[in-house]
Formats: structure tokens, C-alpha cells, sequence
């Protein structure tokens, strides 16, 4: 069974303030991501911070940081620690749908889970990842690395190109300016893997 990692840490400190707590066709950030793991049918661990107040999404498990502000190596770390293989993604890709969980779902693994690309360069926030990979991340933690992309160039990863219309909606938002203040109501979260994203179209100049 393979399990949603939702990272969901870190500071927002571009952002200026938690970015996944903004609000986004009616709910945050973090509830729309959610539900789109919830719509592809897959368990979702939340990694990196408690259940927000008034949380009402039943299923859904929240992981603390044990060892807070040391990045995503940490969040697959707790994730793999209760899951026997995760997708793990960033919590800031608000055009993520379900149809794009689903395809990395169908990927043929390797030893240690699937590694996507785009344009060649490693996508270690939406890439598949098997406990098997556990002595990879122990290995890099106690060298000091924090990137899970070492860890995808460490392992037997099968490597997979994302699809051009999927890799539109690989975006993430770090940025004020980045942030859909205008996301559409109706947004879907299960359109067709070859619908590619406007991003400026959507969110304006």
C-alpha cells in the first residue's frame, strides 16, 4: 500500500507566514492537498506539524518534527518509520491533482521506490520511496545531508520522466506573489494528466 507523505514543515519564511494555512477555494492549502489524496484513494500522513485547529478530516495521521527544522529528509524519515512505502510530496504544490498521484502510483518501482525527473533533474518531492531506502536516509542524516535528492542518487531508484503537462503543475508557491489569491472555487482535483496549468493565467500578473 502505497501512503500520501505530505511535507507540511518548515518556517514559510518567504511566504511571510504559513503558507499552508492560507486560504484557497474555501479551505487552506494543506485541507485541498489532503483531499486531493483522499480523492485518489490513498492514506495520508501529514509530516512535520500537529492537526491545525478544528481539523475535521477524519483518516488522516499527523507526524510531528522529533528533530524540528532539519528539512524533507526528516519528514520521509517519520513517514517510512510508520509506512511501508510513501509518495512523498511537497505541501506547497496547490495544482497537484489526483489523476498526477495516480500516475506516479502506476510506476513500476526498484528496489528503493521511483524517482521522477523533469527535463532529467530528480524530483525528490514527488517521487516514490520503499522502507528498503531507510539505511539510505540514516546514512545521509549522519553525514549531515538533509536532501532527499542524495538519497535518490545514493539508491536503485527506477527513474520515470513526468509528463510535460504534468510537470506545469509541479509549481510550488514560496512567494506572495506566487500564491493563486484568486484560485477558482471549482478547482478540480482529478483533471486529466495531460491538462497542462497556466500559472500566470490563473493567478494573474
Amino acid at each position: 500500500m502505497i501512503t500520501l507523505a505530505l511535507l507540511a514543515g518548515g518556517r514559510s519564511t518567504r511566504m511571510g507566514r504559513d503558507k499552508l494555512l492560507l486560504p484557497l477555494a474555501g479551505r487552506t492549502m494543506l485541507q485541498h492537498l489532503v483531499e486531493v489524496g483522499v480523492a485518489a484513494g490513498l492514506p495520508v500522513i501529514v509530516c512535520g506539524r500537529p492537526a491545525p485547529a478544528e481539523w475535521s478530516l477524519p483518516a488522516v495521521r499527523f507526524l510531528g518534527d522529533a528533530q524540528p527544522d532539519e528539512g524533507p529528509l526528516r519528514g520521509l524519515e517519520a513517514a517510512l518509520a510508520v509506512a511501508d512505502e510513501v509518495l512523498l510530496l511537497a505541501g506547497d504544490l496547490p495544482w497537484v491533482t489526483t489523476a498526477d498521484l495516480l500516475w506516479l502510483c502506476r510506476q513500476s518501482a526498484a528496489e528503493h521506490g521511483v524517482a521522477t525527473t523533469i527535463a532529467g533533474q530528480l524530483q525528490p518531492l514527488f517521487s516514490r520511496y520503499a522502507a528498503t531506502c531507510r539505511p539510505l536516509l540514516a546514512a545521509e542524516l549522519a553525514a549531515g545531508r538533509r536532501s532527499p535528492r542524495a538519497v535518490l542518487g545514493a539508491g536503485n531508484f527506477a527513474q520515470v520522466e513526468v509528463p510535460a503537462a504534468m510537470a506545469s503543475r509541479l509549481l510550488d508557491v514560496d512567494f506572495p506573489a506566487d500564491f493563486p489569491a484568486d484560485f477558482p472555487v471549482d478547482f478540480p482535483v482529478d483533471f486529466p494528466v495531460d491538462f497542462p496549468v497556466d500559472r500566470q493565467r490563473l493567478i494573474g500578473p
